[in-house]
């Protein structure tokens, strides 16, 4: 059993989580960020339970990145999620976390 919090996380944690919001440090403080969607993906993966993707919106200005930011998820605590973004939609960007 390993002791890394992100082996620990299934698609189930996120599932009941879809149209709720969640804390993101995305470098400049935390934004609420709004889950939309959840899904299992196909292929090959040591991750127990296989892996999936989380999709959500978040306001993060004109000027989206992609890496690694800080989560707060309920049942974790803080965790250093990759994240990156997919498209924009008005003023809110739609960043995808692929759990493989």
């Amino acid at each position: 059993m390993s002791d890394d919090p992100l082996l620990a996380l299934r698609l189930a944690h996120f599932e009941k989580l879809v149209g709720k919001q969640l804390q993101i440090d995305f470098g400049q403080g935390e934004i609420p960020a709004t889950i939309t969607e959840t899904r299992a993906i196909g292929g090959h993966t040591t991750r127990p339970d296989g892996g999936f993707s989380v999709t959500l919106m978040a306001n993060v200005g004109a000027n989206p990145q992609q890496g690694t930011f800080i989560v707060q998820l309920p049942e974790f605590g803080n965790l250093g999620l990759f994240m990156s973004p997919r498209k924009r939609v008005a003023d809110q960007t739609e960043y995808e976390i692929v759990f493989n």
